[in-house]
């Protein structure tokens, strides 16, 4: 189906411009959320050594190390990209970087103190790269393999790719041949003699998920998350064969030197094995990390090992029988939740502990505080000079927050259950336990909490919200409960909302009368609670995969998988959206100060935000967009169709293409040059031969240009 123009272009702007001026006024400043500063750090997935530089993922940070003595890393430079670090390779001098929902960077480190970036091509999904000559080859899960020119550093150029039933999560390349490992259970062979059109090989199906392959001469050792390493002999490219296999569940990365291979392994470490007979893989030795071992690089007698939330840890090799831990360089964990007070914010990270920064310059935030402890972070609150963490590992967390810079726990109370989210009232904490449901702690002393009452929800309680003496608990599957807790001994249920058939209610805020609920599959719901007993629905508004939602004035803030949604709801029964962003991860928290907006983002740090309103006239004309941009699908979750809207800035060709999650390409909806404007089109749930499609997610990928965008749809019948 060919698009249809909304808008037009930019003569729309010049005659604005006149109008402003013949009549006195000035341009009307739209609404925007104006991203104002940024904490990158995050967890370590993708490690490269080069003599004694080491580079790794920190968060969206590449740091660039020197680990000349291991028990004393030197930081060297750092670089912040637009996302987190899935992928490094260090050539010469220039090290370049695959970043989730950005593209490949690549960063000339000649001074490694003030790392500059050379160059950047878009590519949505890259995970794992390696660099042959002038060449990079990029594994770009579902967009399958990009093959990059890279002979001029400062103008990196696509020259081919395989995208056909493939999701590629690392990459080999030796001689005329790319070895992909494929998440759909397979090693794929490419014939890339011809760059600019790869072409089918040959395959070897291992049957589970396939991570990461590496090669030395005409071996190639495969890892497999769910059975292990596989070792093939690749004499015939086009008919791989099986010589070995060493069994390892949970195996992540491999990488050769000499007659070892190191495979990183998850929870268990590293491994180490003997691989000088090429029949039998023999394990020689191991080493436990501090986390989970995500990818390995080996330099001289050191592996260097991605271990996720602990950061980069350094192992001793010189005796591969035993190695032994000689140093680590930390990094941050995943950021799931967070609070602000005052000039401070709060932000509570997995298998880390709880970072305090000073956003006075909220375009340069400085940490200030930090208190390390272990558990992942479900929902913190503050409430005078007390943070409450709710922490699986730990229960509900008491801080001391009196001095930002000195955070100290004051207590912990174990919980029977994993508590999801905590909320404060009067010298009450409610904590919303999971299938536990709703546990009261008396906290009138917040050093010696004890429990007041609970009540189980008959459902999964994961978030919590109090007023008044209500409780409202958003209980995922069995909508939200409304409980009486005006006696925390006898809690009583006074409603339970389970139309219009929530299917996975997230979150849950108040603010005046009104509720304000997240639904993971139909979006936002607004509930006049004037009489608790009797919550009525009096809005609404759709948002695929919504899943946190925070209010101030006017304004709700919703998150989804990939998005954070401006909502104004000045009139609760027609709330209108004035604006989202686009993070480079999963946006899993939100907290308010003012018209600062602060955005816990998993694995990317935190984001924070000026929200600007409208000043202007009320009636604008639409101009031309400032960047390319794909809107949310509406509706969505959707049958029998979806309305897909995009905006282009300049003339460019436009493809807008359907993939299933595991990459396989479904239809083309656009295919063509366009002009600057907004555009529509719409997908009918079928496939290139017009047939129904199955229920399920999809993927829209747009191309515009240089630039690339995704984002989900749900198609339920």
């Amino acid at each position: 189906m060919e698009s249809v123009r909304k808008a037009t272009g930019s003569n729309w702007l010049v005659a604005l411009l006149v109008l402003c001026f013949l009549v006195g006024l000035t341009p009307c400043q739209a609404d925007s959320m104006d991203l104002l500063g940024r904490w990158a750090n995050g967890p370590c997935f993708a490690v490269d050594v080069a003599g004694e530089l080491t580079c790794f993922g920190n968060g969206a940070n590449l740091e660039i190390v020197s680990f000349a003595d291991p028990a004393n890393p030197v930081l060297l430079g750092r670089k912040t990209l637009s996302g987190p670090i899935y992928g490094v390779a260090l050539s010469g001098h220039y090290v370049y970087v695959s970043s989730f929902k950005s593209g490949l960077s690549i960063i000339d480190i000649s001074n490694p103190a003030e790392p500059e970036e050379s160059g950047f091509y878009p590519v949505y999904s890259g995970k794992g790269i390696v660099v042959s000559g002038q060449t990079v080859y990029l594994a770009a899960s579902y967009d399958g393999l990009r093959i990059i020119d890279i002979s001029d550093p400062t103008s990196p150029v696509e020259t081919g790719g395989y995208e056909d039933n493939v999701w590629a999560n690392n990459v080999a390349v030796s001689g005329n041949y790319a070895y992909v490992a494929d998440d759909r259970g397979r090693l794929l062979v490419l014939d890339i003699s011809n760059p600019a059109a790869p072409i089918k090989a040959g395959e070897f199906v291992t049957g589970g998920d396939v991570y990461d392959v590496a090669i030395a001469g005409q071996t190639a050792y495969v890892v497999d998350e769910d059975y292990g390493l596989f070792m093939l002999d690749i004499t015939d490219p086009a008919n791989p064969v099986q010589t070995g296999f060493f069994e390892s569940y949970k195996a992540q990365a491999v990488t050769l030197s000499g007659n070892y291979a190191f495979l990183a392994n998850y929870s268990y470490g590293l491994k180490v094995l003997d691989i000088s007979n090429p029949d039998t893989l023999i394990l020689a030795g191991t080493c436990r990390t501090s986390f989970r071992a995500l990818d390995v690089a080996v330099s001289d007698h050191y592996a260097f090992i991605a271990d996720e939330a602990s950061g980069l840890c350094v192992i001793d090799i010189a005796t591969p029988a035993s190695p032994v831990a000689a140093g680590s360089y930390a990094t941050a964990g995943l950021s799931n939740c967070m609070a602000v007070s005052g000039h401070y914010a709060y932000l509570p990270c997995d298998f880390d502990g709880l970072h305090v920064f000073n956003f006075s310059d909220s375009e340069n935030p400085q940490e200030t505080g930090y208190y390390p402890c272990s558990g992942v972070s479900f929902g913190i609150v503050i409430d005078g000079h007390y943070a409450y963490i709710a922490r699986s590992g730990n229960g509900l967390m008491v801080m001391d927050i009196l001095d930002p810079a000195a955070p100290a726990e004051i207590a912990c109370f174990h919980a029977s259950g994993t508590p999801y989210d905590v909320a404060v009232a009067g010298h009450y904490a409610c904590v919303a336990e999971g299938t536990e449901g709703l546990v009261i702690l008396d906290i009138s002393d917040p050093a010696n909490p004890v429990e007041a009452g609970h009540y189980d929800t008959e459902g999964f309680a994961y978030g919590v919200a109090v007023v008044d003496h209500y409780a409202y608990i958003a209980g995922r599957d069995r909508g939200v409960c409304v409980l009486d807790i005006a006696d925390p001994a006898a809690i009583t249920e006074t409603e339970c909302l389970d139309k219009p058939e929530p299917e996975l209610v997230t979150d849950v805020a108040i603010s005046g009368h009104y509720a304000f609920i997240a639904d993971y599959f139909y979006g936002l719901f607004i509930l006049d609670i004037t009489d608790p007993a009797h919550p009525v629905q009096v809005g609404d508004y759709p948002v695929a995969m919504a899943t946190f939602v925070a209010v101030s004035g006017n304004s709700v803030y919703l998150t989804n998988s990939s998005q954070l949604h401006w909502i104004d709801i000045s009139d609760p029964a027609s709330p209108v959206e004035r604006g989202s962003f686009q993070t480079k991860d999963i946006p899993y928290s939100i907290a308010v100060s003012g018209d600062t907006l602060f955005v816990a983002d998993r694995y990317d740090g935190m984001y924070i935000f000026e929200v600007k309103k409208d000043t202007g006239v009320e009636d604008r004309v639409s101009v031309i967009p400032e960047l390319c941009m794909l809107s949310p699908a509406y509706p969505n979750p959707f049958n029998p169709a979806t309305q897909i809207e995009y905006s282009l800035s300049k003339n460019a060709p436009v493809r807008i293409e359907i993939y299933s999650v595991l990459g396989k390409h479904v239809k083309t909806l656009v295919d063509q040059t366009q002009s600057a404007g907004t555009y529509q089109t719409v997908w009918d749930a079928t496939d290139l031969k017009g047939q129904k499609v199955s229920s399920g997610m999809y993927v829209v990928k747009m191309r515009a240009g240089s630039v690339i965008q995704n984002q989900k749809v749900l198609f339920l019948e």
